[in-house]
């Protein structure tokens, strides 16, 4: 399953949605910004990326700006409880693939469109089942963080 975090105006998650669309992709659709990220998912989110928030959060934005000088002291469970009640933080889309045990698997943050074909291949994940590695050693690093080879 894949489920796609978007809010309402974002260019690029119309170009993630039509691209899933387009190539007859299975997928949820979440509005953050009507309604409220659940802490398991942004816990899925934040088990996916190499970074952690850094990774996630939209340094551009108005929200992150704001409240910029007090992110580097929260805690876990207060960072968690930030974004939850200040969505827009985020960065967008996110896109997060789970395995068949509902177990999530790879995540994609921001749209480009070379990286969300890499990110969907089949045999992306064939090939990293049986061999630990992605086979996209050039890139995986920054598309599934799986593999160890980490764009190396």
């Amino acid at each position: 399953m894949v489920k796609i975090f978007i809010t309402n105006g974002c260019l690029g998650c119309r170009k993630s949605i039509k691209f899933f669309q387009d190539n007859s992709v299975d997928f949820v659709k979440k509005d953050f910004s009507k309604t409220k990220l659940t802490k398991q998912e942004l816990l899925d989110i934040l088990s996916l990326s190499n970074n952690g928030f850094s990774d996630i959060l939209s340094i551009k934005s108005k929200e992150y700006k704001t409240k910029k000088k007090e992110i580097d002291d929260l805690t876990l469970n207060e960072m968690i409880n930030l974004i939850i009640s200040n969505p827009m933080i985020l960065s967008r889309p996110i896109v997060i693939q789970y395995d068949d045990n509902n177990k999530p698997f790879r995540l994609l943050v921001g749209y480009n469109a070379s990286d969300i074909e890499i990110f969907l291949r089949k045999d992306h994940r064939k090939f990293f089942k049986q061999n630990k590695v992605c086979g996209f050693e050039g890139v995986c690093g920054q598309i599934c963080g799986k593999c160890g080879a980490n764009g190396k």
